[in-house]
């Protein structure tokens, strides 16, 4: 019976050194390895649908819906897309990530109502994914080459791995560990730890399931133990091996059209909008009330097996300026059509967008060179969302994605001008009347508008190298705003304008730096001899963003202005007109902080020239009470030493505003 127990004995003990020789197998990295494979790497190409679920301490919930999509590309590096379509405030706005293994990933947001890519700086990845609890990062997965890995336990289920970061600096943790499926090598769960050692935060895979061969997690959370919030993500319509195309990862314009998303097939979508602005001061040209209006835009969109169609449409009522007439130009009137296109795909590498639509080029926040589509700048400075800053187009956008580049050609049938300062709701300098002017004194243009024959064309090329966006550009029509006078006439006047630019844009640091350049040529005045035309000019700009802390993000901008033939524009100017500068600099500064889960955004924007001795200051406050309801109020504040200067002949229009949008 003894030697019994001893056999016994002696096969436990074996089989429990062979299950420990076994677990021995694979070394800490060995098994992040293939856990970042079962994760983030299975077929070739993927797709789902996430369904997210936002809870609050009070048991308040708020919802997300996207789809995924994932492509592999040598080296293990990757290519991700996330298209949002609910609720309607995030709805259309897009993520596109090119994960580079042992470098920075580049990182985009897509903002559809400026028809605007915005790039992400590298350690913004650290940061609330859209106001989850889930992570940038954990969307598209944390490099493994970024931590060290310790292999500490292995049970009949898991490998548990303690992670400790290679740049501390980098994260706002001190380590985490991960608990990974001995059979599938899925992450099950993660906790991360402070410097303290408390656990603040876990990720785990509530669900999973085989789908084409794949281990697949269906369910996910992820929860602060902090503030005490959590995220769901229920994942649906899982499919692997699609077949998709590279030029969904590369035109973030056409993305959604180039696959099939069911929940786009057809939907009506849109908000109401109330705002009031009131100027600070008394301002003899102009009412006291700057902005007082309602405002209803719905937007409907169909997308066919061919071809997609989009129909953007505002309704409103303005108690400041008259709205008798119906001006689709100058978007005066009860109603302003903002977007109504049709776009498609007549092949592989090219996409063709033809109608009304927002277009927005270059590099610059709030500032422009390359981008010579039409402003509007009484919006602007009046209190309206930033926006309604983008003026819409009448154009044909035809965009190539040849492997070498990407080519978007624009042609605009018939001139279209900026919506400018007119004197009808913002007051401005006259150098004709040498004072301030206002509503009794209107601008008034002889504005080119001969379809087909004052048209404009627009082209961009682009690619990315070595991780920076490389562009060059050119333009040729007019200049966007009022830039001459006929004196016969009376009338302010558009001169020809063409222009050559190039833009760089890419990682930096922890942060994104960007430059641009651009020559405008003055095809009215091309010695620079005409007084009463715009003078060619140089301009360029350089820009730095970078995120200081989570969800707190800082932007610098350094912006000239440099006329060209300078002698000659003073020699021909009259003795009683003011001389511009030969050299306009312009600095500008952003900071922007989200809070309460990003649902309160305060931004505080700064533009100062030192030469000009002008500035003007843009602080905006926004929280969202729900997904549907938001409120907002800021300020336009201009300043300057000299009535002429460009912010400075704004000082009476400093105000204040607030507003109230419903969005469905």
């Amino acid at each position: 019976m003894h030697k019994i127990r001893i056999f016994w004995l002696a096969m436990a003990i074996t089989l429990l050194a062979s299950i420990n020789l076994s677990a021995a197998e694979f070394t800490a990295d060995e098994v992040i390895a293939k856990a970042n494979q079962a994760a983030y790497y299975a077929g070739k190409d993927g797709r789902s649908a996430v369904q997210m679920t936002i809870s609050d301490t009070r048991g308040g919930t708020r919802q997300r819906a996207f789809t995924i999509l994932r492509m592999n590309s040598a080296g293990d590096n990757q290519k991700f897309y996330v298209y949002f379509t609910a609720p309607a405030d995030v709805r259309k706005m897009a993520y596109l990530v090119w994960k580079n293994v042992g470098g920075d990933d580049d990182r985009w947001l897509w903002l559809p109502a400026l028809n605007l890519k915005k790039r992400i700086a590298p350690g913004d990845k650290r940061t609330s994914f859209v106001g989850s609890d889930f992570l940038y990062e954990d969307v598209s997965g944390r490099s493994q080459h970024e931590d060290n890995h310790e292999l500490l336990e292995v049970t009949d289920q898991h490998y548990l791995i303690k992670h400790v970061p290679k740049d501390p600096g980098s994260v706002e943790f001190a380590w985490y560990q991960t608990w990974i499926d001995r059979q599938t090598f899925l992450p099950m769960r993660a906790e991360y730890y402070d410097a303290s050692g408390e656990r603040y935060r876990e990720v785990e895979a509530l669900k999973v399931e085989n789908v084409q061969g794949h281990p697949t997690v269906m369910v996910a959370e992820a929860r602060d133990l902090r503030s005490g919030t959590s995220t769901r993500n229920e994942f649906s319509k899982v499919e692997y091996d699609l077949g998709l195309k590279e030029q969904v990862f590369t035109g973030m314009v056409s993305s959604a059209a180039a696959i099939d998303l069911p929940a786009l097939q057809s939907d009506l979508h849109g908000f109401m909008d109330a705002r009031y602005g009131q100027r600070l001061q008394g301002d003899p040209d102009e009412d006291d009330q700057i902005l007082a209006e309602a405002r209803l835009q719905l937007e409907l969109s169909r997308m066919g097996n061919w071809a997609t169609l989009q129909l953007k449409t505002d309704f409103y009522y303005d108690d400041v300026v008259d709205q008798d007439d119906i001006d689709l130009e100058e978007g005066n009137g009860w109603l302003d059509l903002r977007e109504a296109n049709l776009s498609f795909s007549p092949q592989v590498i090219t996409d063709v967008k033809i109608g009304r639509q927002i277009l927005t080029w270059g590099t610059g926040d709030l500032l422009f060179i390359n981008d010579l589509f039409p402003k509007d700048w009484p919006s602007f400075f009046s209190g309206r969302h930033v926006d309604y800053l983008k003026a819409p187009s009448d154009a044909a956008l035809v965009s190539f994605f040849p492997e070498w580049a990407n080519i978007d050609v624009v042609y605009t049938p018939r001139f279209d001008a900026d919506r400018y300062i007119t004197g009808e709701r913002i007051s401005y300098w006259s150098p004709a009347l040498n004072r301030h002017a206002g509503k009794d004194d209107i601008i008034k243009t002889d504005r080119p508008d001969d379809w087909f024959k004052d048209d404009e064309w627009s082209l961009r090329l682009s690619r990315n190298l070595v991780g920076y966006e490389v562009a060059l550009y050119g333009y040729d029509g007019y200049w966007k705003s009022p830039a001459g006078f006929d004196p016969l006439t009376n009338r302010a006047t558009f001169p020809r304008l063409r222009s050559l630019g190039a833009s760089v844009r890419g990682n930096l640091g922890k942060g994104i730096a960007s430059v641009e350049t651009g020559y405008y040529a003055s095809r009215d005045d091309s010695n620079g001899k005409d007084p009463l035309v715009a003078n060619s000019e140089w301009r360029g700009m350089l820009g730095y963003e970078q995120e200081l802390m989570q969800n707190f993000t800082a932007g610098v901008q350094y912006y000239f202005e440099a006329m060209q033939d300078y002698d000659r524009y003073r020699d021909s100017l009259p003795t009683t007109e003011k001389a511009r500068d030969e050299w306009r600099h312009l600095l500008t500064m952003r900071l922007t902080w989200q809070l309460l889960n990003q649902n309160l955004t305060l931004s505080l924007f700064n533009f100062w020239s030192p030469s000009d001795q002008d500035g003007y200051l843009r602080p905006v406050m926004e929280y969202k009470i729900t997904d549907a309801w938001q409120i907002s109020t800021g300020a336009n504040l201009f300043w300057g030493e000299e009535d002429h200067t460009f912010f400075g002949q704004f000082d009476n229009n400093n105000n204040l505003y607030a507003g109230l949008r419903y969005s469905f």
